[in-house]
């Protein structure tokens, strides 16, 4: 292709990198028609395919129904993209929307190469709960449980992940509707896949190559697809009614919870142990950040932490009578100096037969209590309850 015949067809889509509209919901009936008819197209090509396609699309209509059902959105410039008489530039794929959070779709990824024509990739992201998302990140990670054989292939000669992309997105299904929107997903898949024609074999008897609309070689990509996506069956349990789909993933979520949970207390513990002293910072600075952005309502917070905490008497010195509000108070008390002497002085039989209730103070001499209850720390606490019972009687 050359550079006049490139600015040209470019021209023709709407969708460029510096623009980031949102995806637009396929409402008009033209353009889920052609959806539905480019999907039928895939569907009913006579070669081989799973069978689950067939006992859930058994017709048009069937296809049709779910299509309308599932609240598909097409990326901007995508419709365009579909009608026009030449193919899309790589740009225009680079273009494409890439936030996979909590969506379903048809993804794209753009490779690139030092003086190499670009390659282009089309799959699906259908993980139950986190999307396209989950896909990405595969990505990313070269994980190779989600790495494609071409572009497993393509990374070990030299080719990048430029950009990954959204031709098409729909809302997390719920898990009843799972099984039947992930088949939908694939064959949606494998209609783009055909007619952007992304697939690794150029041969022009390729036994999908009627399903794209333009000569082979005006594409300025090269594909990475290796096969029909229809030739695997999509995870899924079919055979199961609404209900226990259902409870299954009611089942799988609570699982999921319970070993996330295990999974960050163990890593907490072991990061408390290897780097305290960062950790304390760490906690330091979020705590001064809520403070700092939630003032009323982080020491609401604490107060009725603390309170439960007095109540429960968790933390509580046996030897002084005094429950403390925290751990950290706890472990306060008990190393501070007036503590050990405490104790040091009950092991040599002291008695302590002068008591303030309200402060959990001990003292040995009248005089000693007396001087005490004039403290500002004991004035404080009967300030605190008469509050405390003003409240409680209003």
């Amino acid at each position: 292709m050359s550079a006049s015949e490139h600015s040209d067809s470019e021209s023709e889509y709407s969708c460029s990198e510096s623009e980031s509209e949102p995806e637009a919901p396929i409402t008009d009936a033209r353009t889920l028609d052609l959806m539905v008819r480019l999907t039928w197209v895939a569907l009913t090509i006579p070669v081989y395919k799973h069978s689950l396609f067939d006992q859930v699309f058994p017709d048009k209509d069937a296809l049709s129904e779910l299509c309308g059902a599932a609240d598909l959105s097409l990326s901007p410039g995508v419709s365009e993209a579909i009608h026009a008489a030449t193919p899309p530039p790589i740009s225009f794929f680079r273009g494409l929307p890439s936030d996979g959070r909590h969506v379903w779709g048809v993804n794209v990824l753009v490779l690139k190469k030092s003086g190499a024509p670009p390659a282009l990739y089309i799959g699906c992201g259908t993980e139950a709960t986190r999307g396209v998302v989950s896909r990405f990140q595969g990505y990313d990670g070269k994980d190779a449980c989600t790495m494609p054989k071409q572009v497993i292939k393509a990374f070990a000669e030299g080719y990048k992940i430029v950009h990954k992309g959204l031709l098409l997105t729909a809302p997390l299904p719920s898990a009843a509707n799972v099984p039947r929107y992930r088949l939908l997903s694939v064959s949606m898949e494998a209609a783009l896949s055909f007619l952007f024609w992304s697939m690794h074999s150029r041969k022009p008897d390729h036994f999908m190559i009627s399903l794209c609309p333009r000569p082979l070689s005006s594409l300025s990509y090269d594909g990475l697809c290796s096969h029909s996506p229809l030739r695997e069956g999509p995870l899924g349990n079919f055979d199961l009614s609404a209900e226990q789909l259902e409870a299954i993933a009611t089942v799988a979520a609570e699982r999921a919870r319970v070993r996330f949970n295990a999974y960050l207390s163990n890593y907490r513990k072991v990061e408390r142990a290897l780097h305290p002293e960062k950790v304390k910072e760490r906690k330091r600075k979020q705590h001064a950040k809520k403070m700092a952005n939630f003032p009323d309502k982080h020491r609401t917070k604490i107060a009725k932490y603390c309170k439960t905490v007095l109540a429960s008497e968790e933390f509580f010195c046996d030897l002084r009578g005094i429950p403390c509000r925290a751990k950290y108070d706890f472990e306060r008390h008990m190393n501070s100096d007036r503590h050990q002497r405490n104790v040091a002085q009950a092991k040599a039989g002291v008695v302590k037969n002068f008591k303030c209730t309200l402060c959990g103070y001990y003292a040995k001499a009248n005089h000693l209590l007396l001087r005490h209850n004039g403290s500002k720390k004991h004035q404080k606490k009967i300030a605190e309850a008469l509050a405390i019972g003003a409240s409680a009687s209003s």
